[in-house]
């Protein structure tokens, strides 16, 4: 499992008072960095932009690490879109995905006899105290009950009544370090309190874990935890503890092309059947979610953020991945425009560098099904998914184009595909498509 961080917090703010005081003193900081810049500017040509973001990244990152609930998740989830973010925020802000310190004993106890009346002793034979992996909302430790090895997932004090608080007073500080506009910043905010408000119900998301090992149980060399309704809560989740090594781990070994190929292929397999046949998609698609088991299976873990695909996007998106589609000019404008990934205060010539680069950008994501066969070690491939965003990013900022666009199914959909697609790129190995994805694509 994952290294545990050194450092520890013995509290974090939860009223609404304290969480507020943090965001007002990090807003301050802010200010004062923007301040230090410009008086910096004024007598050398030299200070870069570039400097600015870092110091206001860096700031703001500690204070919502402090805060941690989802202040900080939404720190993480906007990290994920290359056209929201500059780059040294998407850097600072990804640390929420591995390297969120954890909190104290004393505090995860404070949480089991609210929740369950009992000491964390008087449930389980053994509960190490320190943890071994935090993240935004809560952090795991490992325990052991009627002789099962169990990984206990602990959810912080207060996030889930913070949620809405929480937003509305870290807008502000997002909205100012990032330079979006009210409106653009509403289209992922919704979208990221909805998702906050599931992942944050721990009895909501032991319901789909179990529909998920229910459902894709089955599937060669994949393996989903059981999970323990008589030991969770809606602020403690617990299930099954799998022994095994976090994929960058497992990596680092060099295992043989046959074993790369076996993970590879369960992985594009649960991802694939969950999308194809189930209509739903475990959106968070990075490495510290697959442990690679010493029986050679991929674990799959936390189902906190599993969106389902309505009907109308579901048909729309697989539209889009067909090839005689994207190279139907008109066709693909409307089914674009249809999608709103246009706006009506785009130039002529904004909409035609829109579409082509959209264009370019799906039929690089549809590649992979138009074989039977597909190579994501194939480095020209991911050379061309992934070269030219920060080149077409700056030129969406540059004419002010980084605005809100398309529905928000497709905020979640499309950032697991390109999350899932650089996991593949990582193991880089050829997978096979399966499940008979083609045919849809050809009715």
């Amino acid at each position: 499992m994952e290294k545990r961080p050194e450092k520890e917090y013995d509290s974090i703010p939860t009223s609404k008072v304290q969480r507020a005081m943090k965001v007002i003193g990090t807003s301050v900081k802010v200010g004062g960095n923007y301040l230090s810049h410009y008086s910096k500017s004024l007598i050398s040509d030299n200070v870069s932009k570039e400097e600015l973001h870092e110091k206001n990244a860096d700031t703001v990152f500690k204070a919502l690490g402090e805060m941690k609930g989802s202040a900080l998740k939404m720190a993480q989830l906007l990290s994920m879109d290359e056209f929201t973010l500059p780059e040294s925020y998407q850097k600072a802000f990804q640390q929420a995905q591995n390297n969120a310190p954890p909190l104290s004993f004393p505090l995860i106890q404070k949480t089991f006899r609210s929740q369950f009346g009992k000491d964390v002793d008087e449930l389980f034979e053994s509960f190490s105290r320190q943890a071994v992996h935090a993240a935004s909302i809560g952090q795991v430790h490992r325990a052991k009950r009627s002789g099962k090895d169990l990984a206990v997932k602990v959810q912080y004090p207060g996030v889930a009544d913070s949620i809405e608080s929480d937003i509305k007073l870290v807008r502000p500080i997002i909205q100012k370090a990032m330079n979006i506009g009210s409106k653009e910043l509403d289209f992922y905010v919704q979208e990221v309190q909805a998702t906050l408000v599931e992942e944050t119900d721990y009895e909501h998301e032991l319901a789909v874990s179990e529909l998920m090992r229910e459902q894709c149980g089955g599937i060669e060399n994949v393996l989903i935890p059981k999970y323990y309704n008589e030991w969770s809560s809606s602020r403690v989740l617990t299930m099954d503890w799998v022994e095994g090594e976090l994929l960058t781990e497992w990596l680092a070994k060099d295992p043989s092309t046959a074993d790369r190929e076996r993970i590879a292929q369960a992985i594009w397999d649960v991802f694939l059947y969950q999308i194809s046949e189930l209509q739903m998609v475990h959106a968070d698609p990075h490495p510290g979610n697959f442990i690679i088991t010493p029986q050679g299976q991929m674990c799959l873990i936390d189902f906190g953020c599993v969106k389902r695909i309505a009907d109308d996007f579901y048909q729309a998106f697989f539209r889009l991945l067909k090839h005689d589609l994207l190279d139907d000019k008109q066709a693909l404008a409307a089914v674009l425009d249809e999608l709103h990934f246009f706006n009506e205060n785009d130039t002529a010539a904004d909409r035609e560098f829109l579409f082509e680069f959209l264009q370019h950008s799906l039929k690089l994501i549809a590649a992979p099904f138009q074989s039977d066969r597909f190579d994501f070690g194939d480095p020209s491939y991911m050379k061309q998914l992934y070269g030219q965003g920060e080149e077409v990013t700056k030129e969406i900022r540059k004419r002010r184009m980084n605005t809100a666009r398309g529905p928000k199914e497709g905020i979640y959909l499309l950032r697991t595909f390109y999350g899932l697609y650089m996991i593949l790129a990582k193991i880089g190995v050829p997978v096979n498509l399966r499940y008979d994805l083609r045919q849809k694509l050809r009715s």
